[in-house]
């Protein structure tokens, strides 16, 4: 399942959920209403009260020069007339005491 199966479903005008890594190359999907049956939690506009609770999250980012250099160089490319959008993302280090239903 990828891309063909949410172009499958959009065309199909069926509501779905999907999920991948930063690079794209593993995509899950799901319709919604097959949601609960992966065990998948999935609302909008819902909503909630914040609660403190004695949980960590950390986060370990890409350096901030490091993104600069990658940045500078996706609107060089936006200026020589390479492309026109580009998405830049970059992997995140997480590190929590959470399970993934808790976050």
């Amino acid at each position: 399942m990828g891309f063909e199966t949410i172009n499958a479903y959009a065309k199909a005008k069926i509501p779905f959920f999907f999920v991948t890594d930063f690079k794209g190359e593993n995509v899950e999907v799901f319709p919604l209403e097959n949601l609960a049956e992966q065990d998948i939690k999935f609302e909008i506009d819902h909503s909630r009260r914040y609660k403190q609770h004695p949980h960590f999250l950390k986060k370990s980012p890409t350096e901030y020069t490091d993104y600069l250099a990658k940045f500078d160089e996706v609107i060089e490319n936006i200026k020589a007339g390479n492309t026109y959008i580009f998405n830049l993302t970059q992997p995140t280090k997480i590190e929590t005491n959470l399970c993934l239903k808790d976050i």
